[in-house]
């Protein structure tokens, strides 16, 4: 309640399902050499935790809604951290999963192993070992009436989408190009979102902290967001963390790479914008 200053509810958005089919997700970092690099697959026993970066709103025939970017972060302070490896649970006075989840045997660093999970969630009624396993974040956003009920979730979309883009640096990290170098922790990371109307359309935009880009969604059925196109300007020939420190012209190389981790976006209508058509403002972390 705003004019009070009083929290009157909270709203708990609760998992995402990562073995149902359109949920899926690559996890790992370390694939064999004779395997597909891009290997995205559902893993039941395995949830994802909606921890919007961003939230937003809009409405549609008469109802609001939020959309969330759900890109996810882990706890950490002084010698606390509620992150480990899946790899590593059973170690370090870490409790292991249980030998009858349908994960203990994908725990290879081909597979699960190499995942971050959280290590307060998924754990037996008596604490023995993890029935389930948690990762942080869902690698998508999502559309949620103002009670906290889901109504739609991109799935796997972001993680298919950039994969075909730029099929050579899948999940790249932002200060540097990679392959796969954030598929162990958050994929593409969903961070960046805003909400804007372009002739006639409500959109959603929604930009990539890592592997860069922003993605619009036509919200037009708030149950059902169509995607609309991906952009991403940048040039992963350019890897800014190998070179940046031997470049004569830093400020050079960096522009050259184009924009690096879209941190924040803002819409401005064609009123708004100096161009008078509609456009974004984007806030990129690393560039």
């Amino acid at each position: 309640d705003i004019a009070s200053a009083e929290v009157t509810e909270i709203l708990p958005l609760g998992f995402k399902d990562h073995g149902q089919p359109g949920n899926g997700l690559d996890p790992s970092d370390r694939d064999p050499e004779d395997a597909p690099t891009i290997n995205i697959a559902e893993y039941p026993g395995l949830k994802g935790t909606y921890m919007p970066d961003t939230i937003s709103t809009f409405s549609a025939g008469g109802t609001d809604y939020l959309v969330t970017a759900n890109e996810g972060d882990s706890r950490e302070w002084g010698d606390f951290s509620d992150a480990a490896r899946a790899k590593d649970l059973g170690d370090d006075g870490l409790a292991p999963v249980c030998e009858s989840s349908p994960l203990a045997d994908r725990l290879g660093d081909d597979e699960l192993g190499r995942l971050n999970v959280i290590t307060d969630l998924g754990l037996s009624e008596d604490g023995s070992c993890y029935e389930e396993l948690y990762s942080f974040g869902a690698r998508s956003f999502a559309v949620w009436t103002t009670d906290g009920e889901l109504v739609a979730d991109s799935g796997d979309e972001f993680e298919r989408l950039t994969a075909e883009a730029n099929p050579d640096f899948f999940n790249s990290n932002h200060s540097e190009s990679n392959l796969e170098g954030r598929s162990d922790d958050k994929g593409p990371e969903p961070e960046a979102l805003t909400i804007g109307e372009v002739g006639g359309t409500t959109y959603a935009f929604i930009g990539f902290e890592r592997v860069g880009g922003i993605a619009a969604y036509d919200l037009t059925d708030p149950a059902q967001p169509k995607f609309a196109t991906y952009f991403n300007n940048r040039d992963f020939s350019v890897s800014v963390e190998d070179e940046i420190e031997a470049a004569e012209d830093p400020t050079a190389l960096l522009a050259s790479a184009g924009d690096l981790g879209p941190e924040g976006i803002t819409f401005l209508s064609p009123d708004e914008s100096p161009s008078g058509e509609a456009a974004l403002v984007v806030g990129s972390e690393v560039s």
